[in-house]
């Protein structure tokens, strides 16, 4: 996980304001579960238990589908993809650089799309 800031326009931006509010908080942890490139293992049980461990302790079956549901409504609104590479799929936040600004990006330990 790493140290995000999200510019003050994120909450105003049309592909945000678009969203329910559960999948703006997931997009919102994904940004800190992907690297500086965005990219980060297309993987819910990573994601899960990076970003809503205490969520899946409480109530795992509502977890367990908003996840999933979420990251569909997020591919559908274009702010994440998809992508496979060296026998594993990805996620690809797409729509981080309107959002956020990272000074010194580090090298990606994926992959590219």
């Amino acid at each position: 996980m790493r140290i995000r800031t999200i510019k003050p326009e994120f909450w105003e931006s049309d592909d945000i304001t678009s969203l329910g509010l559960e999948d703006r908080l997931l997009f919102i942890g994904l940004l800190s579960y992907v690297d500086d490139l965005g990219r980060g293992r297309d993987e819910d049980h990573l994601v899960i238990g990076a970003l809503f461990s205490r969520d899946m302790c409480a109530n795992p079956r509502d977890t367990l589908a908003r996840v999933p549901g979420g990251h569909t409504h997020l591919l559908a609104a274009g702010p994440v993809g998809r992508y496979a590479g060296e026998d594993r799929r990805y996620r690809w936040v797409t729509g981080r650089g309107e959002h956020q600004k990272i000074d010194r990006p580090g090298k990606s330990r994926y992959p590219g799309p």
